[in-house]
């Protein structure tokens, strides 16, 4: 995912959550008597409070073109070639889609957004996700890119990365829906938020009462799945340093220590920490890994295929060289003391 899609996302994200967040509270205020003007009222301010994200999102030379449509009642906001048009019905909202074809404004019914949403006594929780999914269908189809917010995993996959970011474990799958769930307002049971996830786990504890088994193993997120969110970066920009520093230990043939590490990328105990619970399951570029019980410590040895990562200098980079290795060096195990 491209750092502009990523700062988009991460745009989209923050708006959305403030959302459920007030709806969590109980003051989100969806207008009563009067629903369907506010919906065409957030979603088209929505649109225009992401203008910036937008332009940014095709990269460097990729600028965006972005009009507003201050007017409730005017054509609606547009990005690169589609606009967006809602119809305040009353008791439902028209959605309709519009593609610039040869200069001129056409329907396009063909790229499956336009539908009614009835909001007519809609609960909170119920506006606010027809409110996001309404927008991230247009910016997808505007943007010809998938934002990977189609279902509710992102939420709980944003609580898991915020979590590792700030204490640098893994939390568990019950304290991630416990997480989102005290600070926003959540449709989805927890077993339900367990299928969507489904994780990869170690459980360090079995509990099968209560409906709650499989809630203390822990949910680990790939570099692909982290890079996708703001707050893991930095994380991410340390990991390519390691990778870097990994290849150099392969050409020297020597063991890479996390003391050499914290020194050579100038990072705290903590990054350091969350670094080792990174390349512990990363084969590609770890084997016979050495791992203290809390990866404060630890040593490996670059992994045989760690050369094809080289001229690797994004995390976009690593995970296309990584996509391309196969089958993959899952024998290359690590152990902890």
């Amino acid at each position: 995912m491209q750092p502009g899609v990523v700062g988009l996302r991460g745009a989209l994200i923050a708006a959305w959550e403030d959302d459920l967040r007030a709806v969590r509270q109980d003051t989100y205020d969806v207008g009563r008597g009067r629903e369907a003007l506010v919906f065409l009222q957030r979603l088209y301010g929505l649109i225009s409070s992401l203008r910036a994200p937008i332009q940014r999102s095709w990269g460097p030379g990729g600028h965006v073109h972005v009009v507003d449509s201050p007017e409730i009642g005017g054509p609606g906001p547009r990005v690169s070639q589609s606009r967006i048009r809602l119809r305040n019905h009353g008791d439902v909202v028209v959605v309709e889609l519009f593609a610039y074809v040869d200069g001129s404004s056409r329907a396009n019914p063909d790229a499956g957004l336009d539908r009614e949403i009835r909001v007519a006594e809609i609960e909170p929780l119920d506006f606010v996700t027809e409110l996001y999914r309404t927008a991230v269908g247009f910016l997808q189809v505007a943007l010809n890119l998938d934002l990977l917010l189609g279902d509710a995993s992102w939420l709980f996959e944003h609580a898991a990365a915020n979590h590792f970011v700030s204490a640098g474990q893994w939390a568990t799958v019950g304290d991630v829906y416990r997480l989102a769930t005290r600070e926003f307002a959540v449709a989805d049971s927890f077993e339900t938020v367990s299928s969507l996830l489904e994780p990869k786990t170690e459980a360090s504890a079995s509990n099968g009462s209560n409906g709650s088994g499989g809630d203390e193993a822990e949910l680990h997120l790939s570099i692909e799945q982290l890079q996708r969110y703001v707050e893991p970066q930095p994380d991410l920009e340390n990991f390519l340093g390691l990778v870097q520093l990994a290849v150099a230990a392969d050409q020297e043939d020597v063991w890479v220590a996390s003391g050499s590490v914290a020194a050579s990328l100038d990072i705290d105990a903590l990054a350091l920490t969350k670094l080792g619970r990174l390349v512990a399951t990363t084969p590609d570029v770890c084997r016979e890994g050495e791992f203290a019980l809390d990866y404060a410590e630890w040593t490996f040895l670059p992994s045989y295929n760690v050369h094809f990562f080289r001229r690797v200098h994004t995390i976009d980079d690593f995970l296309v060289v990584q996509n391309s290795l196969l089958p993959r060096a899952a024998g290359e195990g690590t152990t902890t003391s």
